[in-house]
Order: C-alpha cells, then structure tokens, then sequence
C-alpha cells in the first residue's frame, strides 16, 4: 500500500496531507485491543543495495515514530509508542529502470516466497497475532470509505464503516450465492412446475443445494462482523427456504395427482373380480395411494425449515374419500340393480306360471313368493351393504328402498299378465282346456248320446269361476 507522505522524506513539509496519510494507515489497521499488532509490509523499490538494507529501514523507521509522536493520541495514551501497535518487516527490489529483469525476476520470488503460504517460515506475513476482522476481498472497499471520509475531513466512525462493509458484502455474495442456486435448480423448473412431474430424487439435490448455499455464504460472510453475519444469514435463510418452498409445494401437488391417479387404478383394478368387499379394497387402496405421497413428501422436507404436508395430505384424503363415496353409491347402484334383474325374473317366472293356471289360492302362492323372494334379496341386499361398511341407518334405507322396488316389479308384472287381450287369451285357454281336453290332457271324442251342451257349460262355469278369481288382483 503506497500512503504517499510516508514513504518519502522529501513530502514531510505537506503537514495535513501527512497526517491524513498516518490516519488512513492507523484506521486500516484496525487497532482495538493494546495487545494486538499490525504488520507493516515495506517494499522498497530501486534497492540497489548502496546503502544496506538495515540502514533504509532505521531511517523510515524513524521517520514513522516522528510522524507517531506528532500525532495527537487519546487520552490516557499520550506516550504510547508505535511499535506497541506495529511491527515492521522490511524487503528491497533491484532498480525497475536500470535493472528491469533483475526487479522483474525479484517480483516473481517475492510472488511466490513462502513467507505468504508457509506458516512455519520465521518471516510468514499472515500470522495469527495479525489477523484482523476484515477480510481482503472486502478490503478495497472499505479502505476506500474510510479515505473518502478522511479526505472530506469528516469524522471517522470506524465501527459503523466495518457494519456498512459486512452489510455491503454479506448482501453480495447473497446474491452471488443465490445466482449459482438459481442456475442449478433452474433444470427442474420446466418438470416440476410446468409439466407437472414427479422427480424421484428432487428431494436429495434440493438438501445438497440448500446446504452447498449455505456453506458458501458460511465461508465468505462469516469473515466479517458477526452480529451482521448471523442478520444476514438468518434474511438468507429465510430468503433460500421460501425459493426452495415453491419446487416443496410444485412436488406436492404432483405427489398429490400421482396419489389419486393410483388409488382410482387400484380400485378400479380390483372391482374387476368377481367376488371382493368394497371396504377392503377402498382400504388397500387407500394405504398404497397414501403411502406413496407421504413417502414422497418426507423425501423433500429440509431440516431447519418449518415446511409442513399436512394440509396437503388432509386435501389428498378428503378428495380420495370423496372419489371412494362415489365409487362406492355407483357399484352399491350397479349391485342392487343386478339383484333387482334376478328377483324380477323370479318372479315373473312364478306370476306367469300361477295366471296360466289360476287355482283359488293362486294369490296366496304369490304373495308366499313374493314374501319369500323379498326376504332372500333383504338377506343378500345386508351382506352386500356389510361390504360396502354402510352404516345401519343406510342398510335399513336399502332394505325399504329394495321392499318398495320389488313390490313395484311384482305389480307391474301382474299388471302386464291381466291386461284384457292376455287375460282373454288366457281365460280361453282354460276353457279350451276344459271343454276339450279329458282330465287327463288327451283331446276328448264327442259320442253322438255326449251332452256336449252340458260339458260346455261346465267349462263356462269353471272359466267364470277362475276369472272371478284372477279378477280379486284388481
């Protein structure tokens, strides 16, 4: 660092740029506790060794312990001394015009000298007895604020410029930081937020990411002012969890599609056997769909975030038992209806039988049927409701719901059976089997002495008297 006014003697006279010069070095130095030193670095150009080394040194030396006794000091320190706050080290370089390769090849070995990278070197620069707070990516701009302040003559706060700079410098490489995240999570924008897509391993990189982020803003911003640092970070966090939320929440709503696409392929799958109980595979269904969106949604929680899948598996359940209440009313409607088929034909099969061959206690036999028709369906109906897990309020309004259906089927195929042509037909056909026919179904041969008038009236009489019978139906 050239502070120009201390490095050459010819610039002594120049008394205010000199002591801003000596205040600038004093303010960089960042002297806070009297056992803490900063080493002055001296590089003196054009050493061509006429007068030796230790000579030059004595004399800045003395030259910056005139300037240190000149300076106006707090109180209490009036007679401190400079070497109580620096240390010094000195090193010459051949002459930059005369000896342009010797200085060049000079410069390279004190590039590469180990006094900058070994530690156990006796002349290693970087010490820990000189490590200070401010770090050297930050330096420049905050020795240029403090210079600024100097050169305006305005009071030098050097605690607020040290909070100005870790404010400054935490918020860069946040964002520094936040544009290598947004390079490397962009790739999963396209599947996760517009195509609607499930990454399997979205969870892992988004826990790398987030840690990688935040060790690189750990190990640059933890350098400066810690009770900046931890504001920062905590802002940072804050600022990364809510970013990293919207691919949780993306994922989420994938998982929570995924999820009903399963549990409707699952229920749909099994309701193909010919024999299941609907409470059953609702349930075996229930647990794969569920299972695999809380597997899913675990893989994507991070430590350290109040992130939470609650509320979106409390929706995913509520639409699953709504698509299974669905599901459920369609095949309990589809079930009752096949019931409804077998009993119809039951007993339309027995009502046909009884009219074509009415007898006087054709309607008991009916009604018998009936009644024992409708108590086998009640029974099958129960079983049927017990797989379905309805409650017993809904079992008992199936059972009324299927007597008042079976009623209607009775009743309509009676009706169906007495309408006036089938009745007719029907009232002929037992005449014709009277008249015609002996009693043992063989067609009867008329004799000439035959009272056929009186075998016809009978046959009248016995049509008459089942057609009153057939008649109590209406």
């Amino acid at each position: 660092m050239d502070v120009e006014g201390t490095d050459g003697r010819e610039h002594g006279e120049d008394q205010d740029f000199e002591r801003k010069s000596a205040l600038f070095s004093m303010a960089t130095s960042e002297k806070t506790k009297s056992k803490e030193k900063t080493l002055l670095l001296i590089v003196i150009r054009d050493f061509i060794g006429t007068t030796p080394l230790s000579n030059l040194s004595e004399i800045l030396t003395a030259d910056l312990e005139k300037i240190w006794e000149d300076l106006l000091k707090p109180k209490g320190l009036e007679y401190c001394k400079i070497t109580d706050y620096f240390d010094f080290m000195f090193i010459g370089l051949p002459h930059k015009i005369l000896m342009p390769e010797k200085f060049e090849e000079e410069v390279v070995k004190l590039r590469e000298s180990s006094r900058f990278n070994n530690p156990n070197n006796p002349n290693f620069v970087f010490r820990p007895e000189y490590h200070k707070r401010i770090p050297a990516d930050g330096y420049q701009l905050y020795a240029s604020s403090i210079w600024d302040k100097i050169l305006e003559n305005k009071d030098l706060d050097l605690p607020t410029q040290q909070e100005l700079l870790a404010q400054y410098r935490c918020d860069e490489i946040a964002n520094d930081v936040f544009t290598k995240l947004h390079e490397a999570i962009a790739p999963f924008k396209s599947s996760v937020l517009e195509k609607g897509e499930i990454l399997e391993d979205l969870g892992e990189k988004m826990k790398r990411l987030h840690q990688e982020t935040l060790q690189s803003f750990d190990r640059h911003a933890s350098r400066y002012s810690q009770n900046i640092y931890h504001k920062k970070r905590a802002e940072m966090m804050t600022e990364l969890n809510a970013y990293l939320n919207v691919y949780f929440v993306g994922q989420l709503k994938n998982l929570h599609k995924k999820a009903v696409w399963i549990f409707e392929k699952g229920l749909q799958e099994q309701l193909k056997n010919t024999e299941y109980k609907f409470a059953e595979i609702v349930m075996t269904s229930l647990k794969e769909a569920s299972s695999f969106f809380e597997d899913g949604a675990k893989a994507m929680m991070l430590e350290g975030t109040d992130w939470s899948y609650v509320q979106e598996e409390g929706l995913l359940k509520e639409e699953l038992d709504d698509i299974a209440s669905k599901v459920r009313v369609k095949e309990f409607i589809k079930m009752n209806r096949l019931l409804e088929k077998r009993v119809e034909a039951e007993l339309a099969d027995l009502v046909t039988l009884e009219l074509n061959r009415p007898a006087s206690n054709m309607w008991h036999k009916i009604i018998d049927a009936y009644k024992s028709t409708l108590a086998n369906a009640e029974k099958v109906l129960e079983k049927q409701a017990q797989s379905f897990n309805l409650s017993a309020t809904e079992i008992e309004e199936s059972i009324a719901d299927s007597r008042r259906k079976i009623w209607i089927i009775l009743k309509r195929k009676i009706d169906e059976e007495m309408v006036d042509n089938l009745l007719l037909l029907k009232l002929r056909n037992r005449f014709e089997e009277k008249f015609r026919y002996d009693n043992n179904g063989l067609p009867k041969v008329w004799k000439p002495l035959d009272n056929i008038d009186a075998y016809f009236k009978k046959a009248r009489d016995e049509v008459e008297k089942k057609r009153g019978v057939m008649i109590q139906s209406q």
